[in-house]
């Protein structure tokens, strides 16, 4: 497993920011004359450029031409991997380079600045420079129990200079013991879980408080961050210990699958109910313990009765669910959960039954349904 944190380089002075970025302007400028070159002579395959290629004039040491050749030849390889079409010259614009620790070492600070970033052979007059930034709390939790990259990325954006420092771990054990549970997500909550577990109540005030703002606006921007945060606070409060297998929707598409069939009210809050964060924190946070997170194909899950089987789009009223057949009545989002999780299940006893007994999958549709 990766993981990245991201540090500000921001708090130094002018003289060391501006050799920061002509460094960044010069790599960059190589890298597009590196991509020129190979695409140029049609070298595609390899790892390193070959010593007459380098030949031009810079002030850049030895070993940043060498790393701009690298990231120069891994460009090039991936867009050849693109299909036929899209196969055109690239183009380095990220203003985004890879650092091994040739290039940089982090150290401990002593004072106000807990960390030091030191810069070494990125020219010709062997400049060493030391820019000053903090830990913060993601920083730490990584480095306490992770092993560190000897990579970084060095990045310049319109809001300064920043350094990605990566993290790896070993992958867990999955868990042997355990359970397997439904998340139904939504905009009213969260996430209910099929175990009972209820997170994230106030989403809907979040995703309003979104709308409210002019669009674009400064305001919008800190209600978009306010409702992110949200979103991973609620989150971390799922307790996992008996979960081995947390089961999901598979919800790709959907807001074209329901463009014109719901009002534009609802609709705004679905653009900005954010599932895709949902389902990419939940992953990031049960990787790291072990538990298998599974998506799970959502048709008609909050219109069938977990009881009976039976399924009409009159089952679920709103918040409630009653089943028109057999009675059973319960929260329409805990409903949802339960079917996806007896889905998940159904699906693996009957798989594990079809290669002993060859039973047909148009067999187990019908069981589920």
């Amino acid at each position: 497993m990766i993981r990245k944190s991201t540090i500000n380089l921001t708090q130094s002075n002018t003289g060391k920011t501006k050799t920061i970025v002509n460094f960044i302007q010069e790599y960059s400028r190589l890298v597009n004359l590196y991509i020129d070159r190979l695409w140029y002579l049609k070298i595609f395959y390899g790892s390193f450029l070959s010593k007459d290629l380098y030949k031009t004039e810079t002030w850049l040491s030895v070993r940043a031409q060498q790393a701009a050749g690298k990231q120069a030849f891994q460009i090039v390889k991936s867009q050849r991997k693109l299909k036929d079409k899209d196969q055109v010259k690239p183009v380095f614009k990220k203003q985004s380079i890879e650092l091994d620790s040739r290039f940089i070492e982090i150290q401990k600070g002593n004072n106000s600045f807990d960390l030091w970033v030191k810069f070494t052979s990125m020219s010709t007059k062997k400049i060493k420079l030391y820019l000053p930034s903090r830990k913060h709390y993601h920083f730490n939790q990584l480095d306490k129990t992770w092993t560190r990259f000897k990579s970084t990325r060095l990045r310049q954006n319109d809001k300064g200079l920043f350094l990605d420092i990566f993290f790896k771990k070993s992958e867990p054990f999955k868990n042997k013991i355990g359970k397997v549970v439904g998340l139904d997500s939504g905009i009213k909550k969260l996430a209910v879980l099929s175990d009972g577990q209820v997170i994230g109540k106030d989403l809907e005030l979040k995703i309003d408080k979104i709308l409210r703002k002019v669009h674009g606006s400064k305001s919008q921007k800190r209600a978009i961050i306010e409702r992110n945060e949200y979103i991973n606070s609620e989150i971390k409060k799922i307790d996992y210990s008996k979960i081995k297998t947390l089961v999901v929707e598979n919800l790709n598409g959907l807001h074209y699958k329901t463009k014109g069939r719901i009002s534009k009210k609802f609709s705004s809050k679905l653009h900005k109910w954010c599932y895709a964060r949902v389902l990419q924190k939940l992953g990031y946070h049960f990787e790291s313990t072990g538990v298998q997170l599974v998506k799970e194909d959502p048709s008609y899950t909050s219109q069938r009765c977990p009881r009976c089987g039976y399924i009409h789009r009159s089952n679920r009223n709103g918040e409630l669910f009653k089943c028109k057949k057999c009675g059973f009545a319960d929260d329409a989002d805990l409903v949802a959960s339960l079917n996806i999780s007896d889905r998940f299940d159904h699906r693996r006893i009957w798989s594990l039954l079809q290669k002993a007994k060859s039973i047909p999958n148009e067999i187990y549709e019908y069981k589920f349904l």
